[in-house]
């Protein structure tokens, strides 16, 4: 009995530590399609199972005409460094008697072939966006990695967003949406985690410069491992390095890595927008952006030269347009980062030091840029828009956040705030404020971030009413997406809670079955001495 008791023990871990790594990848999962082996030898189905303290990677085989519901795989990189016979393959999940597992999709077929577009939902306010991927994105003939590639959509070209689709619950939905390019028609990936396209508005600007100011730029290997070299994780350099002084035009540059694509003496290559080294800074980069100063600020004519200050100080809590900036010692050995921003500031290019040390009003740092072109403005909130409304029936926007009799504006229920940032008043109160821009006016201010709660448009006459008023304020045509009506949360936040549930809930399971099992051994000695 004991032994008996010992070896399902055993099984039922070893079960559930399977499903625990098969859920853990589901965070990569994309929509079922129910699929029929096509293959007359079947389809091969690739799994591990935790046995004996370590992992067996096995295989079985599906046979020929068996219907079963595949999962679609965006980023199959993580498996393919797991198991190197996934390496060249085109794979899916599956669940196949017991076994999580993956398969190679060329030995199934779509069963129902394209999903209809009445099954998506229209978005009536499309939006434009450039597609920010080295190597371009990939258009499928359905909502999923499972369907048929139709193209690759090149870096640079420009897509409208028609139709998205739902998904289902248990994976990642609202994330494959309808396009067109070159008169073909199908499906793009686009996920906030990955800035594989960015919306087309007014702060989007593609195209720009850098000017190197240190000794050891070089163009990187973004098709290569990053490396660690001093205290930075980066691309390897490649080449010879570009002298001081050199300025490099790119047309556009990549989001998610801060990476353009450059030409120096008929070469061309990648290069690091934010290239620094320990103790001196390499690159300025030329943004398009605002700045927000949260400290009295000192001007400098010329960068990185403290003896060009002007005497001038720019009061806290302005609001200047920055055109560019650049880091040093950053990670160094004194434990400070540090910037420099080139604004505008009465007509006129000046330079500001920013300590991004800690100071005592409990910023992170002096200045803060707004980055109004990242529809993730809340970056302490998980694939936050950065909509809000107020949860009384009025609230006043300050003008600084410590004063709160100096009043800007009285935001009812009916206004539609941008939120951007936080900022905690140093008064003992714990109160964080949030700086905030009412849509469709010029009102701007701090408010008590207490009083407003994140605002999911549901409905076409809300998505109309942010449209026509940011259109108006910053002369664009407009570009905001509808999210799912029926549920406001974020599908993306229920697929990443579902799959961390699955895995709780195994993680608990394994623990009760192997508790219960403990109890019965003893149980049974317990029996027997007797």
């Amino acid at each position: 009995m004991k032994r008996t008791i010992t070896v399902f023990l055993a099984i039922a871990i070893c079960t559930c530590f399977s499903v625990i790594a098969f859920a853990d990848g589901l965070e990569a999962a994309i929509r079922y399609v129910d699929c029929t082996v096509t293959n007359p030898s079947g389809a091969i189905i690739y799994y591990k199972e935790y046995t004996n303290g370590k992992d067996e990677y096995k295989t079985s085989t599906i046979p020929y005409n068996t219907v079963i519901s595949v999962c679609g795989i965006y980023d199959d990189t993580q498996a393919v460094n797991d198991d190197e016979r996934l390496n060249g393959r085109r794979i899916g999940y599956v669940h196949y008697n017991e076994s999580y597992g993956y398969i190679d999709l060329s030995d199934v077929a779509i069963t129902n072939g394209e999903l209809s577009l009445n099954a998506a939902l229209k978005i009536e306010y499309p939006p434009t966006y450039i597609v920010a991927k080295y190597d371009g994105v990939t258009m499928y003939a359905g909502p999923s990695p499972v369907f048929d590639e139709v193209c690759t959509i090149p870096n640079g070209a420009e897509i409208t967003l028609t139709y998205k689709d739902v998904g289902d619950d248990d994976h990642q939905a609202n994330t494959f949406y309808y396009t067109e390019y070159n008169g073909l028609r199908g499906w793009v990936y686009r996920w906030e985690d990955h800035d594989y396209l960015r919306k087309v508005d007014k702060y989007s600007e593609y195209t720009g410069k850098i000017e190197v100011t240190g000794e050891d730029v070089c163009f990187v290997d973004i098709f290569s491992e990053t490396v660690n070299y001093g205290n930075h994780y980066g691309y390897k350099k490649v080449g010879d390095p570009i002298p001081v002084g050199t300025v490099l035009s790119f047309e556009y540059y990549y989001e998610k890595s801060r990476i353009a694509l450059a030409e120096y003496n008929g070469t061309s290559g990648y290069i690091d927008l934010e290239s620094y080294s320990e103790n001196n800074s390499e690159v300025i980069s030329y943004i398009n952006d605002d700045a927000m100063l949260l400290v009295n600020s000192k001007v400098y004519s010329g960068f990185n030269d403290p003896d060009s200050e002007t005497g001038e100080i720019i009061p806290a809590y302005t609001l200047l347009s920055a055109k560019a900036y650049c880091r040093y010692n950053r990670g160094g050995t004194s434990g400070m980062d540090h910037e420099w921003f080139l604004v505008d500031y009465n007509g006129n290019d000046v330079w500001l030091y920013c300590s991004q040390q800690p100071v005592p009003n409990g910023s992170i740092s002096d200045i803060r840029l707004l980055n109004r072109y990242n529809e993730n403005q809340d970056y302490y909130h998980y694939k936050q828009k950065g909509y809000y409304k107020i949860n009384t029936s009025s609230v006043d926007i300050q003008t600084t956040p410590e004063d709160s009799t100096n009043i800007v504006y009285t935001v009812t229920s009916n206004d539609i705030l941008r939120g951007f940032f936080w900022y905690r008043v140093d008064d003992g109160t714990d109160t964080w404020m949030r700086y905030v821009e009412v849509v469709g006016s010029d009102k701007a201010g701090w408010i008590n971030d207490e009083t407003i709660e994140l605002y999911y448009p549901d409905s076409p006459a809300d998505i109309a009413a942010i449209d026509s008023t940011e259109a108006d304020t910053v002369g664009i045509t407009a570009t905001a997406s509808i999210t799912n009506k029926s549920d406001p949360v974020s599908e993306l936040e229920k697929a990443a809670n579902s799959s961390k549930a699955i895995i709780i809930i195994c993680a608990v399971a394994a623990v009760l079955i192997a508790v219960a099992a403990i109890i019965a051994i003893v149980s049974i000695k317990k029996k027997r001495t007797r």
